[in-house]
């Protein structure tokens, strides 16, 4: 069977076009690193590179609240100390105002200093971070403590989401930091500000009882305060190994993503090589063809 000289010309084209779309293909591939860059690319691997792609996503998402999280316990245990710092500050003033080498006038004296503790301990009472009160539960928007030291917040546990299947709480439940429970205030125990006011009333009138029994409650605030720093500095701590598993799971699937898409550049330099001395050779055979018909045409 006799070929026609068109039919060898549109073979050649063919193998010209063939050659030279593989040739793209490998450059492309040179120039993005990726061996995956379009569905066509790998379509049996398609479904593992969308998955490995949303799992970096929801780490990202999780790496945030858990960054956020911290940042708002810090807040929370930084208040904490601050208040802890006041108590301690109300107590040892109490005991060097409570033997009798101190009469009425010295102790009228610290009265202002108890005032302004007071002011301290509701100004931290008030932290926010990110523009929410820290201790206010769900109410986020509302101090925590009014101006009198009333507790306005609510009994509200925030949760975030930190890995696929869990969730972790960011805020300590404050009402009974700053209030006494029921319970409390069976046995005689008051809120923080109240125990700072008796304090306050106390040293005013002069009242020696009242100021050994100021001394004992701010004992059992204190007590308080440590408690509820324990549990911010537990709830970090989780979220620290938190963080440090998720940093691990970005690891492995940015690695496994990485085989999938990612192109092996030695590799491809040999593939874009190969292809360009294939390409050239079916130029050079197709100007070899054209050369003869064109001198036929000529003569």
């Amino acid at each position: 069977m006799r070929i026609s000289e068109q039919q060898r010309f549109n073979s050649a084209n063919s193998k010209i076009e063939k050659a030279r779309a593989d040739n793209a293909q490998a450059l492309d591939k040179l120039a993005t690193q990726k061996e995956v860059s379009n569905i066509s690319d790998a379509p049996q691997n398609l479904h593992k590179i969308f998955r490995s792609s949303a799992n970096l996503s929801n780490i990202d998402n999780f790496q945030k609240n858990i960054a956020f999280s911290q940042g708002y316990l810090e807040r929370t245990e930084a208040a904490i100390a601050n208040i802890t710092d006041n108590l301690i500050r109300a107590k040892e003033l109490a005991i060097g105002l409570a033997n009798d080498t101190n009469n009425a006038e010295s102790r009228k004296m610290v009265v202002p200093e108890i005032e302004q503790l007071i002011q301290d301990v509701i100004a931290s009472a008030n932290t926010t971070y990110a523009e929410r009160y820290v201790f206010s539960g769900f109410r986020i928007n509302t101090p925590a403590l009014s101006k009198e030291g009333i507790y306005n917040g609510d009994d509200g546990a925030i949760f975030l989401q930190t890995s696929d299947n869990g969730f972790q709480k960011i805020n300590v439940q404050a009402r009974q930091l700053f209030e006494a429970s029921e319970e409390e205030a069976v046995n005689g125990h008051q809120g923080i500000i109240d125990c700072l006011h008796t304090l306050k009333h106390s040293l005013t009138n002069n009242n020696k009882e009242e100021l050994h029994r100021s001394i004992s409650e701010l004992d059992f605030q204190l007590g308080k305060m440590n408690y509820y720093r324990a549990e911010a500095g537990a709830l970090q701590n989780s979220l620290s190994t938190g963080m440090n598993t998720l940093d691990l799971d970005k690891e492995h699937n940015a690695d496994y993503l990485s085989k999938l898409r990612d192109a092996d550049i030695f590799k491809t330099s040999s593939d874009f090589k190969r292809t360009d001395t294939i390409l050239q050779s079916a130029l050079t055979a197709c100007n070899k063809m054209i050369e003869p018909s064109l001198l036929s045409v000529l003569k």
